[in-house]
């Protein structure tokens, strides 16, 4: 078995980017949740009016 695969240093690297990635992901995904939002609002006010 290798050394290098238990690096720490190389770990740490990984770890944060996951949690970079995953922020990243949840960010957009707030982003089309409000876009989503919008269009159902206008969607509800356009067959109400």
């Amino acid at each position: 078995m290798s050394e290098a695969w238990f690096d720490p240093e190389f770990t740490i690297r990984v770890h944060s980017y996951n949690d970079a990635s995953t922020n990243h992901l949840f960010e957009h995904f707030e982003e089309v949740h409000s876009y989503v939002e919008e269009v159902l609002n206008r969607l509800l006010e356009f067959s109400c009016s």
